[in-house]
């Protein structure tokens, strides 16, 4: 079920890049992707394959599966080892076959991957580094990317700016005041072998933000009064989009995805403001969840993804009835 609502109305930079790279690339999805034929979801079995036109699921991939990304008939993995706390990196075929353990150029350096995406020939990963090494390991923060256009099984990781839009263009939002006072975090466009940055938005309460194919959304105001901003890809036309959202975390071609104030799953229009809410998709005005499955989910196609007390749950992006896994049509 959606209720409807309405809206409201400001940088540098250069142009963004002018072409989305991958139709079915979306970077702020964790655990579901598609390939235009097939949705893929994890549970806690494994990777599910779904056929978008209907038909029953299959279980591919066996194990505890973290996250995931698909390049060309591949599918890159992260597995929770059972022996190690260190998880590690695989790749296999779009049928579950051919199952691959890669190795790279950090694996003897005890840290833990803890993202995965793909974006064309570009294989992008976060590591974790060990709280028992955190000194000798401070090269290994934050994001990295590998070249996997030739799908070998030793990849070699160097720094990245971050995981890249639909258009490869990278963001990052820093802190610019003590970590003592409130925070207040200024975003940027950077790029990759260039010490130059574009300033795109200040006064973030948060360093949450959605950067769609058209805009970029981040939340301003103090924790009793936080609102949605809104400004073009390059900064310009900054405008306060509307109030009363808790955050905003995914987004599709028309709309972005988040949770109310009042703890309820939305969409918002990106063009108009115009709110619906999902009365029927888990919230904390209902019962206890834990935090990740009740404030995430996935925007795969059609669908909305995500989990009700650790069972993958589907619903159409228009609303309707929440489906539970196996799914079968």
């Amino acid at each position: 079920m959606l209720l409807s609502g309405c809206f409201a109305d400001g940088s540098t930079g250069d142009s963004p890049s002018p072409e989305i790279l991958d139709p079915y690339y979306n970077p702020y999805n964790r655990t579901a992707a598609s390939d235009g034929d097939y949705i893929y979801y994890c549970d806690e079995r494994g990777i599910n394959k779904w056929p978008i036109q209907g038909g029953e699921t299959q279980l591919i991939v066996r194990g505890r599966i973290i996250n995931f990304a698909i390049h060309g008939s591949y599918i890159y993995f992260l597995e929770q080892s059972n022996t190690s706390s260190y998880d590690r990196l695989y790749r296999t075929d779009k049928d579950g076959n051919a199952r691959t353990k890669i190795t790279t150029n950090h694996d003897n350096e005890l840290v833990s991957i803890m993202e995965i995406r793909c974006l064309q020939d570009a294989l992008y990963i976060r590591y974790m580094r060990s709280p028992l090494h955190i000194a000798e390991q401070e090269h290994l923060d934050g994001y990295f990317s590998a070249d996997i256009s030739a799908d070998q099984e030793h990849l070699v990781f160097e720094k990245a700016c971050g995981v890249p839009t639909s258009r490869g263009d990278f963001y990052i939002a820093e802190n610019d005041r003590p970590s003592w006072e409130v925070s207040h975090y200024t975003l940027y466009r950077v790029y990759p072998d260039n010490p130059s940055r574009d300033f795109i938005a200040e006064g973030m309460s948060r360093p949450k933000y959605v950067i769609t194919d058209s805009y970029v959304f981040y939340i301003k105001g103090n924790p009793e009064n936080t609102s949605v901003w809104r400004c073009d890809l390059d900064g310009q036309n900054q405008i306060e989009f509307r109030n009363n959202i808790y955050s905003i975390f995914n987004y599709d071609a028309k709309w972005i995805y988040g949770f109310t104030e009042d703890e309820y799953a939305y969409r918002m229009n990106q063009d108009t403001g115009d709110l619906e809410v999902y009365l029927n998709w888990p919230s904390y005005k209902d019962k206890y969840l834990d935090a990740k499955d009740a404030y995430y989910f996935n925007v795969v196609g059609t669908y909305l993804l995500g989990s009700d007390e650790g069972k993958p749950i589907k619903m159409n992006v228009n609303g309707g009835c929440i489906e539970y896994a196996p799914f079968y049509s």
